[in-house]
């Protein structure tokens, strides 16, 4: 789902960003040297993985993953699932 401005800008003031600090970030990120550009998108991208498990965490617990268990167990009784696969639903079902 796409922020629109209004959404930007509220998330900007709850978040006490200035403007004028957002409006710098692509010059300060052009100025960065290659390698600190490169430690900043491992920093990012481990970010993006953090955000992604809490997620699959939550969503874990609350049960909205229940019908992948529910389709690996079906494809288990039809022998469906490979000997991998199988090893995996065993591990995490015990």
């Amino acid at each position: 789902m796409a922020a629109n401005l209004t959404d930007i800008l509220s998330l900007m003031v709850q978040h006490k960003v200035k403007v004028d600090r957002l409006l710098n970030i692509p010059r300060v990120l052009e100025a960065l040297s290659q390698e600190d550009f490169r430690r900043l998108r491992e920093w990012f991208a481990q970010k993006d993985w953090e955000i992604w498990d809490k997620q699959i965490e939550v969503d874990s617990a609350n049960g909205k993953l229940d019908f992948l268990l529910e389709e690996a167990m079906t494809a288990k009784s039809q022998g469906k699932l490979g000997n991998r696969l199988n090893h995996i639903l065993l591990w995490t079902h015990a």
